[in-house]
Order: C-alpha cells, then structure tokens, then sequence
C-alpha cells in the first residue's frame, strides 16, 4: 500500500514540474535613466593653464613711431571661481556666467629677458568676465557649448628704465571668447573642461621721465573644474 501512494505521488508530479520548466523566463526590466534637467543656478571652481602676451608700445615722446612688439608670451597658472544659471529647452541649454581668475603668469617681456634695462614688459594678476554661453547636449548628462561677453583683467606694467621698473597694477577691459564640455556624474555634480581667448584694449602712460609707453594685453586659458548645481 505504501509503494503504491508513492507511485502515485510521483506520477502525478512529474508531469507538473515538467510543464513549469516549460514556462518562458520573465526577461529583467531595463534599467531606468533618469532624465536630468540643466535648468537652474550653479557654482565651481576650476584651476588650469594661463598664457599672457600682448602688443607692447615703445612711443616717442610725441606718441609717434612706436615700437610695437609681440612680447616673449609668460606661462604660469590660474585658479578660478564661478556661478551661473541655465535654461534647457529641449536638446539645447543657454546660460548666462559670471568668472573670477587669479593669475600668477612669469611676465611677458618685449626683449631679451637678459637685457632689461630698456624693456617693456606685463605680467598677468587677475581676470574676470560676463558672458553668455549656447551649448547642445550630445547626451542627457553631456553639453558642448561656446561661450562669450565682456572682460576685464589686472596686469602689472614695467618700463624698466623709469620709475615704473618694479611695476604698477592696472585694469583693462575688453572681452573674451571660448567653448568647452561638460558632464554631469550625478544631477547635481559636474565635471567642466573649458578654453577662453581674451583680448584688452590699448592703453598708454607716461614715466617719470615723460617718455610714453603702451600696452594692448591678451591672455589664453585652458583649465578643468567642478559645478554644484542647485536644482
């Protein structure tokens, strides 16, 4: 009696966990890419590559016949602050910045860096811009743009056979130009890789022995940073 409820169990069984094996697999569900928007504030900071040369003036003391070189161009760094805000309507992203740059370049020099003592040279302090920027997003979370607008900048001027040889702060104004990437890690958090041209107007000054001098200053940038976005 005992083989036979056994025998019956089984028969019935089989046939039941053949039919489940049969059954098709439920196929995982995709993962689900969140949507991120560009629209709102931000704030970053950023550090890179800075580069200052410039038109130098060498004038005669009736501002004629200056000599107008190109000086030696100066190498060094900046370190960077940021905040701005975008609009994203569809695949594209417009936006407005505002940017401080601290600079610390060697100084751009019209001649031999052996021999200064008629030289005219410039060395880069601070730069600082307000621009608009129009960018694609290549994918949800990357954005290609260009940018541009007004700039002003800080440079330090030498005419070192006068009493301008250790140098004065001046402020020029002008404007810049420039593109770059960006990509969000997370809704909040972006990487930035930006390059920027700026252009300053002329400007001239006499020395202390009434011999003018002239400066027409320009800077490239090329830097990374990071933005907190607020939305």
């Amino acid at each position: 009696m005992r083989k036979f409820i056994i025998a019956a169990v089984a028969a019935v069984a089989l046939p039941v966990s053949a039919q489940a094996a049969d059954l098709p697999v439920k196929a995982r569900s995709p993962a689900v890419v969140v949507a991120t928007s560009w629209t709102g504030f931000y704030a970053g900071g950023s550090l890179g590559y800075a580069s200052v040369g410039g038109k130098q003036y060498d004038f005669d003391t009736n501002y004629h016949d200056a000599i107008a070189n190109d000086g030696e161009r100066g190498a060094g760094g900046y370190v960077g602050f940021n905040l701005g805000y975008d609009w994203q309507t569809g695949q594209f992203v417009i936006g407005v910045n505002i940017e401080s740059k601290v600079l610390w370049t060697e100084t751009s020099i019209r001649q031999d860096r052996t021999d200064i003592t008629q030289g005219i040279g410039h060395t880069g302090i601070g730069l600082g811009s307000a621009t608009a920027r129009v960018g694609f997003l290549a994918t949800q979370q990357t954005l290609l743009y260009a940018s541009g607008g007004g700039a002003w900048g800080i440079f330090k001027t030498h005419h070192w056979d006068s009493n301008e040889y250790d140098g004065t702060h001046r402020l020029f104004y002008g404007w810049t130009a420039g593109g770059g990437i960006e990509h969000k890690f997370t809704n909040n958090v972006s990487l930035v890789i930006d390059g920027k041209y700026y252009q300053f107007s002329q400007k001239s000054w006499r020395d202390n022995a009434d011999e003018p001098f002239g400066l027409r200053p320009n800077v490239w940038t090329v830097g990374i940073g990071m933005n907190y976005r607020l939305n």
